[in-house]
């Protein structure tokens, strides 16, 4: 289920992990246009078996995420410039603008889609994930 949470909890989520960050390739089938810039990763402080991710990404125009799950993990997005669809498997598709905002609950298979024909959308995204999973994991559709 995707939920809509206060613009202000994302101000605080986005002022707190503004930090120098690598970019790194993506693994799987949008690996070739698709950036990610890791911006934290740390331990939850509340559970040692649980981490915090911190990511930027830039998603080109016309572009089109392949399905996929993130792992008990806990997603929250916040779009940084728009428009961005995100579309979970049997609830339909969500339509963000810039400034647009949604979390998404675990082990839910959705995908997520640049509909603009000429600029690149960009997501800042924030995690809870078990330690021991692995951030995405593409589902065959």
């Amino acid at each position: 289920m995707i939920r809509h949470a206060s613009m202000s909890v994302f101000a605080a989520l986005l002022s707190l992990s503004l930090l120098p960050g690598s970019t790194y390739a993506l693994e799987g089938s949008y690996a070739e246009t698709t950036t990610a810039t890791e911006l934290m990763s740390e331990d939850l402080a509340s559970d040692p078996a649980y981490e915090v991710k911190a990511q930027l990404y830039t998603i080109p125009a016309n572009t089109t995420l392949p399905w996929h799950t993130h792992p008990g993990a806990q997603e929250i997005v916040y779009v940084l410039r728009g428009p961005f669809i995100v579309e979970v498997e049997g609830e339909g598709e969500t339509k963000l603008a810039t400034g647009g905002n949604f979390h998404l609950a675990p082990d839910l298979v959705h995908r997520g889609r640049n509909p603009s024909t000429d600029h690149t959308a960009k997501l800042y995204v924030v995690r809870i994930k078990p330690k021991d999973a692995p951030l995405v994991k593409e589902v065959d559709r």
